[in-house]
């Protein structure tokens, strides 16, 4: 009688397609455009993006007025739009919406750049945050 203690290895190939968002995002850069005219623009702006399995999460440094910024719910990335679908959220964003289409370019490594527009009466605003990918 024979006896083998080996076990035969089964390989499996997992293809898991490659999500570029992914990883924690520190803020750089914030400017504010009101119909083209740069009316702020913010390098000590201190925000944290995450973005992991489908899910988003962010905390942004607190106003002048102390109020707490933060974010998290899900996103999808199609083409050069991201959109998050926010489930919990600072008490001021909850007066606007909770789903934020946002254009973005992620032509440089490591370098991710958001464009969110808005429009309030008749000015064209657009916050325009660069963020630089943490290793």
């Amino acid at each position: 009688m024979h006896c083998s203690c080996k076990q035969k290895l089964e390989h499996t190939s997992i293809h898991k397609t490659i999500d570029p968002l992914e990883g924690v995002w520190k803020q750089t850069n914030f400017y504010r455009l009101s119909n083209s005219d740069t009316i702020i623009s913010d390098s000590t702006k201190v925000q944290h993006k995450i973005y992991l399995d489908g899910y988003v999460m962010w905390t942004s440094n607190a106003t002048i007025d102390s109020l707490e910024w933060h974010g998290y719910g899900t996103y999808t990335y199609k083409s050069d739009t991201l959109t998050e679908t926010l489930t919990s959220m600072s008490i001021p964003l909850r007066a606007y919406t909770n789903i934020y289409p946002i254009k973005i370019d992620l032509s440089k490594e490591d370098v991710l750049k958001q464009i969110i527009q808005y429009k309030n009466n008749d000015t064209i605003y657009q916050n325009i945050e660069l963020y630089r990918r943490l290793k």
